[in-house]
């Protein structure tokens, strides 16, 4: 009779073979013996199509595994709070939580009467500042010429230095408000509705993750309005026990694994301190991971795992080539007729290799990866003949 177990992992096989093209053994006619022997027929197309890949057994390097927790967290060096500089009223909101942005667009507008007044005292100074120009010319030429008294003179030389460094102080202000030398030129052009027009723009490329602003309500210099992240790359904090701070180092090679999408992902560690925190007990390792297509989330939890006292070994093969086929450690062996699952001996452990005693020899071809779906098959086909 056949167990609910087996039932379940017929269904399974089958669903995947159903999606992948795959024809179970039993039904293309395949003879019972290649069943027995373990063979899985898989075309190039089809070894393709699920994701098998072939590598050759060889020499590689096997260290004790050990696992770290962590946590995704922001990567904080690209992540800008943006600021209006200037308080004032929101008029206009153009951007939302979860929106792309890019360095220098306009994600809202505010309307600000300290900034109006800034430009107009900028405008005024400038004014002044000629108008000091041209009596000191004239006093100059007037005193030169024995005119008029060498006091006159000094008086308008003096009004002249104020004037400038009056204007220079206004326009000061002005660039540290975030207009540019373009911008002041063109001042003057300006109407009066857009005069204390400011602009928010966005520091960087990102994403908005927090948005602290809404239309018509006063607004402070120093309030954040919005938060923009560049989510490409994320980091992984992970927590290390006194015990294995030796161990960590920047450069090691850890294995990021999650149950999402991005199942695991192989990195180097950027930083490791060299302390533990008293509170916690623990050290802090990080690592940066790439995160183009976003699946990396702000606060999933994740197993870090690494390897120390690393060894070389005659061979050694990847986790993802094992499979338990009989309650035992098996690889798929690339041979003429498809692939041939062996059962293996192990020995050491790392967090990326295992050690292979026996049943794969160095040189022989093998399923590196993809091997769930040779397991299946394999499985499927037995399952027929029951």
């Amino acid at each position: 009779m056949t167990s609910p177990r087996c039932v379940t992992c017929a269904l399974i096989a089958t669903a995947l073979s159903a999606a992948l093209g795959l024809a179970p053994q039993a039904a293309s006619g395949e003879p019972e013996a290649a069943l027995h022997a373990g063979v899985v027929k898989i075309s190039a197309e089809q070894a393709a199509q699920s994701g098998v890949t072939v590598a050759t057994a060889g020499p590689g390097r096997v260290g004790a595994s050990m696992e770290l927790p962590g946590e995704v967290r922001l990567n904080a060096d690209h992540v800008a709070h943006v600021t209006p500089r200037v308080p004032g009223v929101v008029v206009q909101v153009g951007k939302n939580l979860e929106d792309t942005v890019h360095a220098g667009e306009v994600m809202a507008v505010i309307e600000s009467k300290e900034l109006a007044e800034a430009k107009a005292a900028y405008l005024a100074a400038g004014d002044r500042a000629l108008l000091a120009q041209a009596t000191y010319d004239r006093e100059k030429g007037l005193w030169e010429k024995k005119i008029s008294a060498e006091q006159d003179y000094l008086a308008a030389k003096h009004a002249l230095a104020e004037a400038g460094i009056k204007s220079r102080s206004s326009e000061w202000q002005l660039r540290a408000l975030g207009l540019s030398k373009d911008d002041l030129k063109h001042l003057r052009e300006q109407s009066a509705n857009s005069f204390a027009r400011c602009d928010i723009t966005a520091p960087i490329n990102g994403t908005v993750i927090e948005k602290r602003i809404v239309l018509g309500e006063s607004v402070l210099a120093e309030a954040t309005a919005y938060v923009v992240a560049d989510l490409t790359t994320v980091w992984v904090d992970f927590r290390v026990p006194p015990k294995d701070i030796p161990s960590v180092h920047p450069g090691q090679e850890v294995i990021v694994a999650s149950t999402g999408a991005a199942a695991r992902v192989s990195c180097k560690i950027a930083y490791a301190g060299p302390t533990f925190e008293q509170d916690t007990c623990v050290a802090l390792a990080r690592v940066i991971l790439p995160n183009e297509q976003g699946a990396w989330k702000q606060g999933v939890f994740v197993t870090g795992l690494a390897e120390c006292d690393a060894v070389e070994v005659s061979v050694a093969v990847p986790r993802s080539a094992l499979q338990t086929l009989a309650g035992a450690p098996n690889v798929f062996v690339k041979t003429d007729g498809g692939f041939q699952a062996s059962p293996v001996t192990l020995g050491r452990t790392g967090a990326a290799n295992v050690e292979v005693l026996s049943g794969l020899q160095a040189g022989q071809s093998y399923a590196a990866d993809g091997t769930f779906i040779l397991k299946a098959e394999l499985e499927k086909g037995k399952g027929g003949e029951e």
